[in-house]
């Protein structure tokens, strides 16, 4: 409960989001996403474990000063409170896309969770 997962993926270029799909968000989630820039701003987990290619955990959204004001209240209007990213490495050694594990409340992801997430 609380817990829902989603895959963005990254443009071709690796400098944006190119796509998402998640069975459990909001459908408007993925179209809110798509464009959003990858790299050295405050996008939050997703677009920064793309552009470095390390594990991003964010415990309280609302409340991080990493994320830009706009990334944080659409996060938290889709009702993702925390996240925990983890980039997925394509054969050339760069993150291609991340997995999102999205929680409902302000937390550090359990263990568990975080054992999903590296599939």
């Amino acid at each position: 409960p609380g817990l829902s997962a989603a895959v963005l993926l990254a443009s071709a270029d690796g400098r944006s989001i190119a796509g998402s799909h998640s069975t459990r968000l909001p459908p408007g989630f993925a179209s809110a996403v798509i464009g959003t820039p990858v790299g050295d701003v405050r996008i939050g987990t997703c677009g920064t474990a793309i552009h470095t290619g390390l594990s991003v955990t964010c415990a309280d959204i609302a409340n991080d000063s990493a994320w830009s004001e706009e990334w944080r209240a659409a996060c938290v209007g889709f009702g993702i409170r925390a996240c925990h990213s983890e980039p997925i490495i394509g054969n050339d050694g760069r993150a291609i896309a991340t997995l999102c594990l999205c929680l409902g409340e302000p937390r550090a992801p359990h263990a568990w969770e975080l054992d999903l997430a590296l599939f």
